[in-house]
């Protein structure tokens, strides 16, 4: 009977460490909405640096403004980059995203 016991825990821990390890796993890449958010984060802050790069206190202030209204910082948008870097399929997705914003952005100004 006890023996029972301890086989019934032994598949009860495995199937919780499976669980776990499954929602690790599923969670842990970059989301493709990341992705977005970070390709509009760099084309917003490449334009708005092209466009004030003779008056940076305007930089200084519009790229504060970028960086609350995306809640995406400098440090965190390099990490994001690093990241990138050791995969080329994400680092394409990614440079697909910018692109696609990009136009969408020059339509938007035509």
């Amino acid at each position: 009977m006890k023996r029972k016991y301890c086989l019934k825990q032994a598949k009860r821990n495995n199937i919780l460490l499976f669980l776990c390890l499954f929602i690790l796993i599923s969670c842990g890449g970059i989301k493709d909405e990341e992705y977005k958010n970070y390709a509009k984060f760099y084309v917003d802050k490449t334009v708005l640096t092209e466009t004030y790069n003779h008056d940076s206190i305007k930089l200084n202030r519009s790229l504060d403004s970028l960086y609350s209204a995306t809640k995406i910082n400098p440090d965190k948008f390099n990490k994001f980059i690093l990241a990138l870097k050791e995969d080329k399929e994400k680092w394409n997705l990614y440079y697909k995203e910018v692109d696609e914003y990009l136009e969408l952005q020059m339509k938007k100004e035509k």
